[in-house]
């Protein structure tokens, strides 16, 4: 798969307690798979934003007199460098003819081998070695590379963080850790989620609400299964381009072993909320303000919030 795609996607990730997780982290690092979700994942986001630099597997010098080496940067120009010197030309010398060449790439004799990099930092950088005379004696062909953005910043009292990879996929994998950049504790890469997200409603127009459940004894209630309704039909969300209708519709999660669950809403429509094994039964205003909400908190009771509701929702077209 295709190293530089020029096709940004923004990538989402939700962090419930961010009140404990910055009690010993305060980055998030991305890190991405081309390969699949059990493929490899390298590094998207560093420390620092970094460049995008590719290495010849060709050691100096270099049979290269009159021959052209053409590259792609960022995306969208292209490089053509035709070097002058007489055989056999060292890799210093490709390294300067290619850095005269153009102000957008800077090359070096890294241990004698051709190192090219982009000025440029970010995901947005790139480099690839295109099909030319030159690649071949250089070991670039086929040699592609993107740059790495910075770190996001974990920040008190926000719990969705967000990324955009400027040269990603829809077929790409990606994964998370936590980490802090002084003391270097990382959690260690989380579980792999896809890029490949269909189209949907913005997710500035909804807001993630969690629940917690808990036993008489106290300990966590695993593997309950908790149903959302949608009552009326349609509800509706208009974002900057499109009208989305929300039909008759119902959801449902399932606690962890922490008896933690959630799910993302969509802001202002009223659901209908029922917990297995409970007569729980209640209906809620989805609140239209902040990114986070417990669903069990009474202030998003549309009734008695101690009355048990009957919703009557038709999922199937009554005959005779």
């Amino acid at each position: 798969m295709a190293v530089v795609t020029n096709q940004p996607i923004q990538l989402s990730y939700f962090v419930q307690d961010i009140a404990s997780a910055l009690l010993t982290y305060n980055r998030i690092r991305w890190y991405r798979s081309r390969t699949g979700q059990y493929g490899i994942y390298e590094q998207a986001t560093a420390d620092l934003p970094a460049v995008a630099s590719i290495k010849g597997t060709a050691a100096t010098p270099h049979q290269i007199n009159g021959k052209t080496l053409t590259l792609k940067v960022n995306g969208v120009s292209t490089v053509n460098v035709t070097f002058a010197d007489p055989d056999p030309v060292t890799t210093a010398q490709a390294a300067a003819a290619i850095s005269a060449a153009t102000p957008l790439l800077t090359a070096v004799d890294d241990g004698g081998y051709l190192k090219i990099s982009t000025v440029t930092t970010g995901s947005s950088a790139s480099v690839e070695a295109l099909e030319s005379a030159a690649a071949a004696f250089l070991g670039l062909t086929g040699a592609a590379a993107v740059g790495q953005d910075q770190d996001t910043i974990l920040v008190g009292g926000t719990h969705e963080y967000f990324y955009t990879d400027q040269n990603s996929d829809r077929d790409f994998w990606y994964r998370i850790e936590f980490r802090h950049n002084v003391t270097l504790k990382t959690t260690g890469v989380g579980v792999p989620f896809p890029a490949n997200q269909a189209q949907k409603i913005p997710t500035s127009k909804t807001i993630v609400g969690y629940v917690r459940l808990a036993d008489l004894s106290g300990y966590a209630i695993e593997q309950r299964r908790i149903t959302f309704a949608n009552p009326f039909l349609p509800n509706t969300v208009v974002d900057q381009t499109r009208r989305w209708g929300i039909f008759r519709h119902y959801a449902q999660i399932e606690t962890d072993r922490n008896g933690y669950a959630e799910i993302r809403l969509i802001r202002g429509m009223s659901v209908d909320i029922s917990i297995d094994g409970t007569g729980f039964v209640r209906r809620i205003l989805v609140p239209s303000t902040g990114d986070v909400v417990d669903l069990l908190d009474p202030a998003l009771v549309v009734q008695d919030e101690f009355g048990i509701q009957e919703p009557q929702i038709d999922f199937a077209i009554r005959t005779t």
